[in-house]
């Protein structure tokens, strides 16, 4: 259900203050493997190759923590919608935005790959506050099968695109 009123206040410093938290997290998460030694029990939270699937998780985890960290202050139906919305709508901009641009120019460059994560991560936390409502065992569902197929495809990765280590050369793990 979309929102009656527009953002003000402390929506806004919300949004702020979480795009900030989860983009020096998420940033941060991109070193943490080869920081631990690449042991393998974090594969699963942080990236451990160059592929675009790996670079989802700067997001998706982060993301999973902040709203988390939200319960202090919000409401927990707020945060089950917030958690829901903002990851699908971050993935998907995330992924949307990086294969038009590559589609487009045919070439990565690092600072549009860094501002294409800006972008998603404020877009879902914005489309988040605007979009609150619904019912909890859907909320419930689609969280439960996001982080599921997330968790299996990292772990499983099927011999595609979005799973491959273009700077590598492999859909394994690079350490």
């Amino acid at each position: 259900m979309l929102r009656d009123n527009m953002i003000w206040g402390v929506e806004l410093i919300s949004i702020l203050i979480g795009w900030l938290v989860i983009s020096c997290i998420g940033s941060a998460s991109h070193f943490v493997y080869r920081w631990a030694g690449c042991i393998s029990y974090i594969t699963i939270y942080v990236p451990v190759n160059e592929s675009v699937w790996e670079h989802l998780k700067l997001i998706v985890w982060p993301m999973f923590g902040w709203w988390c960290l939200s319960l202090l202050w919000r409401e927990f139906d707020d945060c089950l919608n917030g958690l829901a919305v903002s990851e699908i709508v971050s993935v998907c901009t995330m992924l949307v935005t990086y294969y038009t641009y590559m589609g487009i120019f045919d070439f990565e460059w690092l600072p549009i790959d860094v501002f294409i994560f800006l972008v998603s991560v404020f877009a879902g936390l914005l489309i988040s506050e605007l979009y609150m409502g619904g019912s909890r065992l859907c909320l419930f569902g689609s969280i439960f099968i996001f982080f599921s197929c997330f968790i299996f495809l990292s772990i499983f990765k099927p011999a595609l695109p979005l799973f491959f280590d273009k700077a590598h050369g492999t859909y394994d793990i690079v350490c």
